[in-house]
């Protein structure tokens, strides 16, 4: 007897940060029950989509999703009874429809994400198979492009965050792709706690980023970087060799008057002033990735770098195309960035989400799956990322329980991977892959066309 929805509702829980968020559970017709949730982004996500939160004061100060879940209890949820978990296609082109707003916030974003989400998690269940495979099958029948399963999605592990002390956003480490995941995996986590260590063997106060990582009570964004250049060398390693830099630098947030206000320079830098500044960190610290180098408004900027260093470094945009949404659908970067920022939570359905994976694909820029601030322990993210081939994962510091969990699911991955073909999982994130020898699909699996 074919396996359907029995029943669908949500719950009311708290993130990371101690913000409501939606958990939502099917039960299937025989029994099991599937259980997912998502992270939050406080109303206005960086694309403009608009959560549904209850705006009572009286209640999480105002940032309830008791609406949310409702909605799914007494309307949604109850359309749902019968059907084939497996539908997901179906489900998520009704879910499109049901909102038909530009900034999805009639249904919300959060509550058609996770509505989504759950399904997919179903449909693996269903067929028997991890739910990257089967996302990874779901990207194969909406865009006609394969994807061949072969590598864990590279790391850009955060180590430092600015806070109130730099001007940049996030440090990061990325391991190089000589390493399997949990090699480097390891390696980061052991500078992580090291770089705790240093910090307290300099009397150096700090406090923790909701990514994790540590802010340490530093003066400048070239003090920060120190600090993790300090600890790689301490422990025998090379930048450049086993570790590169990883830079969200959110620029916008340090650029006024059409100048960059930074603590490293007595004066405010001009665009071409600035230019040169980040030209010496990238050189002298093996940067590889950039996140958001410039304004969003400072198109000229963007275009130097990318003339410069589009071949040497990953050129990423995240923020810069929350602000030019108009680039999700023509993805013509005019030559400003090679990358770009990729989460479920930007486009609602994870069939949305696979289409923009395809048009970053189509336009030859690699692209990184990202967790949020606010998050849960749900690792869905893991297996997507993996589903999609991400070139880069970022998940915040291997610290707290709602990051750790993706970090581990990849390990699982990993070990699964290395079961089924007597190997290691390849790490290389090249443009030349080799997959593994994983027995497709049937057909009957996938959603009716």
């Amino acid at each position: 007897m074919a396996i359907t929805v029995k029943r669908v509702i949500a719950y009311e829980i708290t993130d990371s940060n101690g913000n409501p968020t939606i958990e939502a559970e099917m039960l299937l017709s025989n029994g099991f029950k599937i259980v997912s949730s998502i992270s939050s982004d406080n109303v206005i996500n960086t694309y403009g989509m608009r959560e549904l939160r209850d705006n009572d004061m009286q209640h999480y100060q105002g940032l309830g999703v008791k609406n949310a879940v409702a909605t799914i209890n007494t309307i949604l949820g109850p359309k749902f009874i019968g059907m084939n978990p497996a539908d997901q296609v179906a489900i998520d082109i009704w879910l499109d429809k049901a909102d038909d707003s530009a900034d999805k916030s009639k249904l919300g974003i959060n509550t058609i994400t996770v509505l989504s989400q759950l399904f997919a998690k179903a449909g693996a269940y269903c067929y028997g198979v991890p739910v990257y495979r089967y996302v990874n099958e779901m990207y194969k029948r909406i865009t006609k492009d394969v994807i061949q399963l072969e590598k864990i999605p590279t790391a850009c592990i955060g180590m430092l965050a600015g806070g109130k002390n730099a001007d940049f956003k996030e440090f990061h480490l990325i391991p190089s792709s000589s390493l399997s995941f949990s090699q480097a995996y390891e390696m980061c986590v052991d500078i992580f706690h090291s770089i705790k260590t240093v910090l307290e063997q300099l009397g150096v106060t700090y406090s923790r980023s909701m990514y994790g990582e540590y802010i340490p009570n530093r003066t400048t964004n070239i003090d920060m970087i120190d600090v993790i250049f300090d600890v790689v060398q301490r422990k025998n390693l090379k930048l450049g060799k086993h570790v590169f830099f990883g830079l969200t630098l959110t620029a916008g947030n340090y650029f006024l008057r059409g100048k960059y206000n930074i603590k490293d320079r007595p004066n405010p830098l001009s665009p071409n002033e600035y230019y040169d500044f980040l030209t010496d960190i990238i050189g002298k610290y093996s940067v590889l990735m950039v996140e958001d180098p410039f304004a969003s408004n400072e198109v000229d900027g963007w275009r130097k770098m990318y003339v410069n260093f589009s071949e040497q470094i990953y050129i990423m945009a995240h923020k810069f195309i929350g602000d030019h949404v108009d680039y999700l659908e023509d993805m013509d970067n005019q030559k400003m960035f090679t990358s770009i920022v990729i989460k479920p939570m930007y486009f609602g359905t994870i069939s949305a989400t696979l289409r923009a994976v395809a048009r970053a694909r189509k336009k030859g820029m690699t692209y990184m799956v990202s967790a949020d601030k606010n998050e849960t322990d749900d690792d869905f993210i893991a297996d997507f990322a993996m589903a999609v081939q991400a070139d880069y994962i970022k998940f915040g510091a291997p610290s707290q329980g709602e990051r750790v969990e993706k970090y581990n699911r990849l390990l699982k991955i990993e070990q699964s991977v290395k079961m089924t073909q007597g190997g290691r999982a390849e790490q290389k994130p090249t443009p030349t892959r080799k997959p593994i020898n994983a027995t497709p699909l049937p057909a009957a699996m996938l959603p009716k066309k």
